[in-house]
């Protein structure tokens, strides 16, 4: 197999304040949803708490912004070979 990665680096820019932010991401993530979810509401506040906290370093005057990156990965194989 022939494989490939490149690494995307990106912007990610929401005209939303951060507390919107953070209700938005919950809301939107299945996987962070189900890992709040184990959480205890002690837990649950000091996650929300420090997250805001970060999240306000990314804080503009039009919304928040903040780097982001994803790993593409690709593969071909070769001619001839059957799927297995």
């Amino acid at each position: 197999m022939d494989a490939s990665e490149r690494l995307l680096q990106f912007t990610i820019s929401a005209p939303i304040s951060v507390e919107d932010f953070w209700t938005l991401r919950t809301e939107m993530s299945e996987k962070l949803r189900e890992t709040v979810a184990k959480l205890s509401g002690e837990q649950l506040s000091q996650l929300k708490r420090e997250s805001l906290e970060a999240l306000r370093e990314c804080a503009t005057d039009s919304g928040v912004s903040f780097p982001a990156e994803v790993l593409i990965v690709s593969g071909t194989k070769p001619p001839g070979r059957s799927q297995k």
